[in-house]
């Protein structure tokens, strides 16, 4: 088995089945394909279906200024891939830098589903979000930890936030969404802004039941978020980073560069490779 990333002019060959492309080459048809879409200091993926099925995880967004990211950046990337309805939205959590773009995607696209959690105190981003699927008639779904969503060409399974979720500091970010996408060549493991005490507690009761072959990585790359016993479980081939090109905050950190290079894990990062697409090769 192949794979092949063409970035500038780099190219590196991988033992596993699937094949990375520039964006601008056209996918062949009935692959699986993944899309981590550049959109700064943020994370928006984007998962196709051979039968054509959306799936939109995040949609990035700008915490400060008045840039929106979903009517300038995702929107125009799922309308160039072919997409005016979206089959389903997972938000893994309601910082701006991952939700504030899908309110733009909500009101642009025939928007399916929404698969999401809500807190005991919705933030305002998330009301908002609420409001705009009542308003557009979309339907809304929570999901729970150990649930298991199959559908027609792919099922998901999550392993948090934990039923009872973190309180206090960074809980935001340890409440997001773990969950598993997977399907008959490939799998995928999405981890919004989650950090040690929520990688740890994932890593502890599932174990290898996250492995994966691609890695969201967590938190962007920040230090607060690499835990080693995570890495093990899930031992992906490649790990996504969704950076913005010389952010604050030195994402992906150093350290997580390093481990991630020892433990055999290819980097991807959207600040050096701008949009990022994975053809899952169907032939392997």
């Amino acid at each position: 088995s192949r794979a092949f990333y063409f970035g500038g002019l780099v190219s590196l060959v991988f033992a596993v089945s699937l094949i990375i492309i520039n964006p601008t080459t056209q996918p062949a048809k009935g692959n699986y394909k993944l899309h981590a879409i550049d959109v700064g200091q943020a994370d928006s993926w984007f998962f196709q279906t051979p039968n054509g099925t959306g799936v939109l995880i995040d949609g990035g967004g700008q915490p400060v200024g008045n840039f929106d990211v979903g009517e300038h950046v995702v929107s125009p990337v799922l309308w160039e891939l072919g997409f005016r309805t979206i089959d389903l939205i997972v938000a893994t959590h309601a910082d701006a830098d991952h939700m504030e773009g899908l309110l733009a995607v909500a009101d642009n696209f025939d928007v399916k589903e929404i698969y999401l959690k809500i807190p005991d105190q919705p933030p305002p981003l998330l009301k908002k979000l609420l409001h705009l699927a009542r308003m557009e008639n979309i339907k809304i779904s929570t999901f729970s930890e150990r649930e298991v969503r199959d559908f027609e060409e792919f099922s998901i399974s999550f392993f948090a936030p934990p039923d009872k979720p973190f309180r206090g500091k960074d809980s935001s970010n340890n409440n997001s969404a773990i969950a598993r996408f997977s399907f008959p060549n490939g799998s995928f493991l999405i981890t919004g802004d989650s950090e040690i005490p929520a990688l740890s507690r994932v890593a502890r009761i599932y174990g290898n039941r996250l492995r994966s072959k691609i890695l969201m990585t967590p938190h962007h790359g920040s230090k607060d978020a690499l835990y080693l016993p995570f890495l093990e479980a899930v031992s992906p081939q490649i790990a996504l980073a969704g950076v913005g090109k010389r952010n604050i905050f030195g994402f992906p950190h150093h350290s997580v560069k390093t481990k991630y290079a020892q433990q055999g894990i290819k980097l991807l990062r959207t600040d050096e490779s701008g949009m990022i697409s994975i053809l899952f090769d169907s032939d392997k």
